[in-house]
């Protein structure tokens, strides 16, 4: 039996899910193919992968283009060419606002194969119109299962009329192996410092961070460094925050860092902070973060926070539109002795155990054989005519 795995891309954490699920699926008797729609571009185009070295079936549609550069027809008649030459008795594909998920489900429907859909979007995260969420319910209507982060996820399978048993739980995994590596670093780090890591761009809240950071450093004169990795649109207005504060021997600035570098980064680090205000619809460092035995402050806007963080226990969770707040969880986390310390870095580590790459691949294998011995799901004709049209769409951000 054949299964394909179709996407815009699959960056970054996506090669050691696909390659251990193709490892699981293979001891079962199912195939793997992974289709990538674009090659170039996405928001973690900075990370070098390869899988020329996997024992994989993948294949990249458009492997010098951008996906937003290429018209979403030509998208459509790509995906069912090669979803035709493949003939999988299941596909799973990114969600059905983009044209992997929506191409997926056409292609599904048009040949009476089954269809799971992966998405870590809550349904109060996006602010959607009524007509704008009647078109997707139609669309929705053509998914054989959901394949979400978490049990909190069940709320928005409930409201695009999933039925509980349709659900699956366990798309958002880092390789924890991977993060729990001993690797030594040429790089000059302070002794104590708190790290945080991710795109400097608005909605990640770099300078919500900067400012909670200024207020604990005047309050502590032992305050520990602040380690930022990542670039973006604002990494000009934190050079100048930081030069406007006089905080250039307390906080260091590196470039995206590729993941087998930022190893002893994280290990070395005392607490990481993410501090997202909106759309971080989970926040994977977090999980990269607790993987690598460090406590978590997290903003409480993160799809994460409340499924791995509890708070006093391996971290604490604020509100990110309070930089106050950051602050005194800061301090807080200051404040506590060497003990408590090590018992949050030890109860990440046992909350995050149960957050491997086993996770996802028993759900992906869960989801597929549930939809294979159900029925298909009814649809109306208007489900049918949006399921056709429509074609996807992806904004760069």
């Amino acid at each position: 039996m054949k299964i394909v795995a179709l996407h815009t891309d699959f960056r970054i954490y996506w090669v050691a899910r696909l390659d251990a699920l193709r490892t699981y699926l293979y001891d079962r008797d199912i195939e793997l193919y992974v289709v990538e729609i674009a090659g170039e571009g996405s928001p973690y185009s900075f990370s070098k992968r390869s899988v020329s070295d996997l024992d994989f079936h993948w294949d990249i549609l458009y492997p010098g283009e951008k996906i937003e550069d290429i018209d979403r027809s030509d998208i459509r008649s790509a995906v069912f060419r090669k979803l035709d030459s493949i003939q999988p008795e299941v596909v799973i594909a990114g969600a059905i606002a983009f044209p992997s998920g929506a191409s997926a489900t056409a292609w599904a429907k048009k040949n009476n194969k089954k269809v799971i859909i992966f998405d870590d979007a809550k349904i109060e995260d996006v602010q959607r119109n009524f007509i704008v969420n009647f078109v997707k319910q139609r669309i929705y209507n053509g998914a054989d299962a959901m394949l979400y982060p978490a049990e909190e996820w069940a709320a928005t399978g409930a409201f695009w009329k999933f039925p509980k048993s349709r659900l699956f739980y366990g798309v958002d995994v880092v390789d924890n192996k991977f993060w729990q590596q001993n690797i030594i670093t040429n790089l000059e780090l302070p002794e104590h410092y708190f790290l945080s890591v991710g795109r400097q761009i608005p909605k990640k809240n770099f300078m919500g961070i900067l400012e909670a950071y200024d207020r604990y450093r005047t309050v502590r004169k032992d305050a520990y460094k602040l380690l930022l990795i990542g670039e973006g649109s604002e990494r000009h207005a934190i050079e100048e925050y930081i030069e406007k504060k006089k905080l250039q021997d307390d906080i260091y600035l590196f470039p995206f860092l590729q993941q087998q570098e930022l190893i002893p980064i994280y290990h070395n680090a005392e607490a990481f902070i993410i501090a997202s205000k909106c759309d971080e619809t989970w926040g994977l460092v977090i999980n990269e973060a607790m993987a690598s035995g460090l406590p978590v402050i997290a903003s409480d806007r993160c799809g994460a926070a409340r499924t791995l963080i509890r708070d006093g226990v391996n971290g604490y969770l604020f509100s990110p539109m309070d930089n106050s707040e950051l602050t005194q969880k800061m301090s807080s986390f200051h404040d506590l002795s060497e003990q408590e310390r090590f018992d949050m870095k030890k109860a990440s580590l046992a909350i995050i155990d149960k957050w491997g790459l086993e996770r996802f691949c028993i759900a992906a294998y869960d989801a597929v054989q549930y939809v294979l011995s159900s029925n298909n799901r009814k649809l109306t004709l208007l489900d049918k005519m949006f399921i056709k049209i429509w074609k996807g769409r992806y904004r760069p951000i």
